[in-house]
């Protein structure tokens, strides 16, 4: 798993591999986000908040940029610089190639082997695009607030049934939001 060993810098100034983000862990939670879509930026302190909790104290978390480089490390870190979670540049496409990863937001849950567990969105807040419609409910980003934040999340109940080790509760679903570019 040489792609698991790979070094990438982050926000915080240090560099974190997946080997890094994961040791002593049970999994390791990733979310390739953008800080120029309105959707996954709609997200970072959702995510800082789950990652926090101290039920999944037996996790790792990462935040993944692989968007071109108008969103290069400089800009993240203006943006972001005080996330409480890794947040990784993969300028090289390295981990968005590797895992397949098309959006931002996209969530993943990893087990110890770097399998994929779990693949999709955050939660329901979002219509997909087929579903928009001028002057409709659900066109946002563009001219809607955003929709209220669920209770609880797809990747919370994910993260439950893993750490209670009881089946994943759903399939891979699509993510909604933008495409990584």
């Amino acid at each position: 798993m040489k792609f698991a060993e790979i070094r990438f810098k982050a926000v915080d100034g240090r560099e974190y591999s997946l080997n890094d983000l994961s040791e002593g862990k049970k999994g390791l939670v990733i979310v390739f986000t953008s800080i120029q879509c309105p959707y996954a930026l709609s997200y970072f302190e959702k995510l800082e908040h789950i990652a926090n909790l101290g039920k999944y104290s037996e996790l790792g978390f990462a935040l993944v940029n692989s968007n071109a480089t108008v969103e290069d490390l400089d800009a993240m870190k203006k943006a972001f610089s005080t996330l409480s979670i890794p947040f990784i540049r993969d300028e090289d496409k390295v981990l968005a190639n590797h895992f397949q990863a098309t959006f931002t937001p996209e969530c993943l849950l990893l087990d110890k082997q770097f399998s994929i567990l779990y693949r999709g969105p955050i939660d329901n807040r979002f219509k997909s695009p087929e579903e928009w419609a001028e002057e409709k409910e659900g066109f946002w980003p563009w001219d809607d607030n955003p929709p209220d934040e669920p209770e609880v999340t797809f990747i919370e109940q994910v993260l439950d049934a893993f750490i209670a080790s009881t089946p994943i509760p759903f399939a891979a679903r699509p993510a909604i939001g933008c495409t990584i570019k």
